[in-house]
């Protein structure tokens, strides 16, 4: 149930883009741009409301309910990313951390043939996931004192931002990780 309500609400949010990009080239109607309005409205008030299905489907879930809030002990992660963890990669606390990154599809990969070595990419994993992970990177880039520091760090060492978002990306999952496979464990905020 939470994975459909996770995908309404992608198709909204995609759906709520449109229009804002709609807006953006409107030809001065007043009519339109009223519509295009209306249309907006009612898209952000449904996707509050599968906001608030999804909270509710966690917290009607015992075990849904401990796992989200040990998820959301890391700051950058919010209730949609902690949603898409538990409906798209259900199984993250009984993996083992490589293979959590492979899943997501923020593993570096190997570019060799003979004797040809090129530098290390990431591919495949779970689309869906990967693009709300990429959210929370970019706010725990900003806000999340440890891993604000590993993204500096990287940086400064010349690493471009993709990549270093990348690599956060892949921190932040195993921080889920760790968080779901060792239920007695805690991060400070």
């Amino acid at each position: 149930m939470l994975r459909e309500l996770l995908q309404a609400r992608e198709a909204l949010v995609e759906a709520l883009k449109h229009e804002a990009n709609q807006a953006e080239h409107a030809t001065g109607l007043p009519l339109l741009e009223g519509l295009t309005a209306a249309r907006r409205a009612l898209l952000e008030r449904h996707i509050k409301q599968i906001g608030a299905e999804m909270e509710r489907v966690i917290a009607a879930d015992r075990d849904l309910a401990d796992r989200a809030a040990r998820c959301a002990q890391v700051q950058g992660v919010g209730p949609v990313t902690t949603a898409a963890v538990l409906a798209l990669m259900p199984e993250l606390g009984s993996l083992e951390k490589r293979q959590a990154a492979a899943l997501l599809g923020v593993a570096p990969l190997p570019n060799q043939s003979g004797t040809c070595d090129k530098s290390r990419h990431i591919e495949g994993g779970r689309h869906r996931l990967r693009k709300t992970v990429y959210m929370a990177a970019l706010s725990a880039a900003r806000h999340n004192p440890v891993l604000c520091a590993f993204y500096q760090r990287l940086r400064a060492r010349g690493k471009p931002v993709k990549v270093a978002l990348s690599a956060l990306m892949r921190k932040l999952i195993e921080l889920l990780y760790l968080l779901l496979k060792y239920p007695n464990s805690s991060l400070a905020r």
